[in-house]
């Protein structure tokens, strides 16, 4: 087994609505695993680091770094 059969895939989204964009982190079955707002075209170093905890849960402690 390789192990794109035994990662899960995840989807990245950039979106914008008004003035507002976001990333948005799916899971490949469309589950939504969270949304972060992006401001002046940057996240912020606190929406870094939970986009970090989270794919840490998601994936199970895989991500070594990001």
């Amino acid at each position: 087994m390789d192990i794109s059969e035994k990662e899960p895939n995840l989807i990245f989204k950039q979106s914008k609505s008004g003035n507002k964009a976001h990333l948005t982190i799916e899971s490949a079955q469309g589950t939504s695993i969270d949304s972060f707002e992006i401001f002046q075209n940057k996240l912020s170093e606190n929406n870094l680091k939970s986009i970090e905890l989270r794919l840490k849960r998601f994936l199970q402690g895989k991500v070594i770094e990001i």
